[in-house]
């Protein structure tokens, strides 16, 4: 192997070293601290810290990226916080921050439809079922929704039952009628 082939070859393995390096962020919000987790380009998580499914999560994210994480701050995590700090601030605020979904193309559709529904409004499981054209899927979407990782960001906070019930939470019961009421339902 030539030296120029081996400076780049070894330039690439330095550059998806870097961005497969995830970092992990734990900040505080009126609601309790957050862990957000991201590469230099994706947030890929994002949970309150006492959410029972977090370890699991936090577990699937690395072995799905095959990337260890570390303490640390990059422009995704950095973008986030304040980002959650102005929802905090102003329920009407937008996410930019890029993200990436990590679970099967089916959680995926119910995340993407999902993050359609805007602060100050709901929809019901069985509506969600319906819009992504599955409608005996109303067990499924709620499946879907507790294996979000991306809470405020993907609103599972805005979807209630049929009857206008909570439903499941992840954050739990007070913390979706907290977001709820802050919304200005």
């Amino acid at each position: 192997m030539s030296a120029k082939y081996y400076c780049i070859l070894k330039f690439l393995m330095v550059k998806l070293l870097i961005v497969m390096q995830l970092k992990q962020l734990i900040f505080s919000t009126p609601l309790g601290d957050i862990l957000a987790v991201a590469n230099e380009d994706y947030l890929f998580l994002l949970e309150f810290t006492d959410n029972e499914n977090l370890e699991k999560d936090i577990q699937q994210v690395a072995n799905f990226l095959d990337a260890e994480i570390e303490e640390g701050e990059n422009l995704p995590l950095k973008q986030i916080r304040a980002e959650i700090e102005d929802y905090f601030r102003h329920p009407f605020a937008t996410f930019k921050t890029p993200i990436q979904f990590i679970g099967t193309d089916f959680q995926k559709e119910v995340w993407q439809e999902v993050s359609n529904i805007g602060s100050g409004l709901t929809a019901t499981y069985s509506e969600i079922a319906e819009k992504i054209n599955n409608p005996n899927a109303i067990r499924a979407v709620g499946n879907a929704l507790n294996a979000n990782k991306l809470s405020i960001i993907i609103p599972c906070h805005r979807v209630l039952t049929k009857d206008l019930d909570f439903g499941g939470y992840n954050g739990g019961q007070a913390r979706k009628s907290w977001l709820l009421q802050h919304e200005g339902l």
